[in-house]
């Protein structure tokens, strides 16, 4: 489980990691600015809906399965603490995507600096809370694989197989640390090829801010 979410938590890192780098010299070729913006919009919403599941469901079921009343509320508190940075940061960026206000990579790089140190000690904490969790004799990881069942059962969203999902994959980097997680997502053979063929091209424009290409492998990001 821990192991799971520190993937996650390391592509939450990497992806606006990569917003950061580009976010400046995109501005100086205004016709990849709507791409630019909507690949950054889509990490705000992936992490917005990543928070809310932790929240709505991950966090209460820990404490349910673990007896322990306000165990996840320290993490639910770190959440709080950053949510104005990636209110702003989300703000902002709907507004230029409306084309209500020009867009400057030096004022989206401010907003990002004024949460992230926030967001990146979050994601560091909530891994340790739940290595934790194995003070508590639970089979934890039997519990951790119906959760995903479950969530992936609920994603009701049509529109996640061509935003969020290609987001995640195209900057999944199978060679790190050697690819040990090359794995990730357990998907069956086929799925990403199903990916790569129908899903990814739907907005192919935005995927060339990814850090990796459709296979995971690591690129030279085109306005670093």
């Amino acid at each position: 489980m821990a192991e799971d979410m520190t993937i996650i938590h390391n592509l939450i890192i990497r992806i606006l990691n990569t917003v950061y780098l580009q976010c400046v010299n995109v501005e100086k070729s205004p016709d990849d600015i709507p791409d630019f913006v909507s690949y950054a919009i889509e990490w705000a919403r992936m992490v917005e809906e990543h928070h809310h599941t932790e929240e709505e469901t991950v966090f209460p079921q820990i404490e349910r399965l673990a007896g322990v009343p306000g165990l996840m509320q320290a993490n639910v508190a770190q959440h709080e603490a950053f949510h104005d940075g990636l209110h702003a940061y989300m703000g902002y960026l709907e507004k230029v995507h409306k084309s209500d206000e020009a867009y400057s990579g030096e004022r989206l790089r401010s907003i990002i600096d004024s949460f992230m140190p926030t967001l990146r000690q979050h994601l560091s904490d909530e891994i340790d809370t739940l290595l934790k969790l194995g003070d508590y004799d639970r089979d934890w990881e039997a519990w951790f694989e119906k959760l995903v069942k479950e969530l992936l059962a609920k994603r009701g969203d049509p529109n996640l197989k061509t935003t969020t999902i290609p987001l995640l994959l195209t900057n999944r980097d199978t060679t790190f640390e050697d690819g040990i997680y090359a794995w990730w997502p357990p998907l069956p053979w086929f799925v990403p090829l199903m990916m790569r063929w129908f899903l990814i091209p739907a907005h192919k424009n935005w995927w060339r801010f990814s850090s990796c290409d459709d296979r995971g492998a690591p690129k030279e990001l085109p306005f670093a």
